[in-house]
């Protein structure tokens, strides 16, 4: 594993994983969500699958959340994201390991990576968001850390300004649309718009009430289907 830091606003910490071989390879970037973070179960346990299966995985944290880059949460800005976004995807596509570049985006780390998906060779999302968060209020507690965060104001100004839904016509690129059957944060029905709205896009539902995935058997489960179906897509890959 090798780690990395890009200076943006804040340093961006991430980390890159590669397989056996000399590469270039299929290489995954994770886009964690909001209040997520690259060591999250889900991301981990999808890394060291996808590097069974030959793909490299690059991780990172967004500024200002729970993870290893700088910020404080007070500070966070949906326009930063964006922006560390994107630095990311040219440092990943510059770096020489990347032969195809697969955006693979959590909640709304699915939205921020649909935003970003023309400068990649395919995107999925798992439990992806695809309207703008007006239920925001909710994300301002973590159960699972028991923390409870105060959200200012100007992230809210922020999101509205610059969460945009992407122009979905305009992607022509592989799209896999993943959700679980039963998520208790962002509505499957969500999922199905948006596979209505994406001309490219597969639909994959599983049986789940998680949004943020925990249980082994589910998170095997949807990693065994990106595989497969990311190297189905090989050939349609520029």
């Amino acid at each position: 594993m090798k780690t990395f830091t890009l200076k943006h606003d804040f340093e961006i910490k991430g980390e890159i994983l590669k397989p056996r071989g000399r590469g270039p390879f299929i290489t995954v970037l994770l886009v964690h969500g909001y209040l997520g973070f690259m060591h999250q179960k889900q991301f981990r346990l999808l890394s060291e699958y996808f590097i069974k299966e030959g793909f490299a995985v690059v991780r990172f944290d967004f500024s200002c959340g729970q993870g290893q880059s700088e910020g404080r949460y007070e500070q966070a800005r949906i326009s930063r994201w964006q922006e560390e976004l994107s630095l990311v995807i040219e440092y990943v596509k510059t770096s020489g390991f990347c032969k195809h570049l697969v955006l693979l985006g959590h909640s709304l780390g699915g939205l921020l990576s649909a935003q970003q998906a023309h400068k990649a060779d395919a995107l999925i999302t798992l439990n992806g968001l695809y309207a703008l968060p007006l239920h925001i209020h909710r994300y301002n507690y973590a159960p699972k850390e028991k923390v409870t965060f105060k959200l200012p104001f100007s992230f809210i100004v922020d999101m509205l300004l610059h969460l945009r839904i992407p122009r979905w016509k305009k992607l022509h690129i592989p799209i896999l649309i993943a959700h679980a059957q039963g998520d208790e944060v962002v509505s499957v029905t969500q999922a199905y718009k948006a596979h209505k709205k994406f001309r490219t896009s597969e639909l994959f539902i599983f049986p789940s009430s998680e949004h943020t995935l925990r249980d082994e058997k589910t998170i095997m489960l949807v990693a065994k289907k990106f595989s497969s179906w990311t190297k189905s897509k090989v050939k349609t890959m520029q």
